[in-house]
């Protein structure tokens, strides 16, 4: 439902629109935002035939592989090579779709606010950064973490965390929260990174930082 809307029984607000839109504008591109789409495949192609003219894709949610899950789908049936690859080992975000049609770029990010913040920084945003010709580069940042997190091997965690200084160094204070929860997103201004074949890091270690 639009966010000015009293959702129903089985209804959400939605905000990703106004999330990646902001990002999009932060990234130095512009954001047409066509709406929302129903959960079926004729509208969700109907949607995309509107977009020949844009530089870039970008769509949110429906990029799981249930049964309503068309993104890749209809990403596949625009036109060659299609589907690049879809899934992406890291956590949150991992059904991220990346395509190409006749050398336009397509992202399908997940629905969840924080899972598609988090795929549009990593693989969005450098795109478009490169697209709209900025050669600059974010400063790696490290800041040590407050509390000891967890981690899977196989996998890279992101953890959205609040940083601060203290006696002269970055620290992160990690925000919990489900990848559904938009307060998480709110609340933080960083990202930490847990590398892949890490099980997980002790207070006081220090991370890579990625800036919201």
């Amino acid at each position: 439902m639009p966010p000015t809307e009293e959702p129903g029984p089985g209804q959400i607000r939605e905000t990703n629109s106004y999330l990646l839109a902001a990002l999009v504008e932060e990234s130095g591109a512009e954001a047409v935002t066509l709406g929302i789409i129903p959960d079926q495949e004729p509208a969700l192609m109907a949607a995309l035939q509107q977009t020949a003219d844009f530089d870039c894709v970008v769509l949110t949610g429906g990029s799981s592989a249930g049964t309503r899950d068309h993104t890749a789908a209809c990403i596949d049936a625009l036109g060659e090579p299609g589907v690049l690859f879809h899934g992406v080992s890291m956590r949150p975000g991992k059904p991220l779709i990346y395509g190409v049609i006749n050398g336009r770029p397509f992202f399908g990010l997940s629905g969840n606010p924080t899972s598609a913040m988090v795929g549009f920084l990593l693989f969005v945003r450098p795109l478009l950064r490169q697209m709209v010709g900025v050669t600059s580069h974010f400063p790696t940042l490290w800041a040590k973490v407050e509390r000891n997190l967890s981690s899977a091997s196989g996998r890279e965690d992101y953890v959205r965390t609040l940083l601060f200084e203290k006696d002269g160094e970055l620290w992160a204070t990690p925000i919990f929260g489900q990848s559904n929860l938009l307060s998480t997103v709110v609340k933080g201004n960083a990202l930490v990174r847990i590398p892949q074949n890490s099980e997980g890091v002790e207070a006081g270690e220090a991370l890579e930082v990625i800036l919201i």
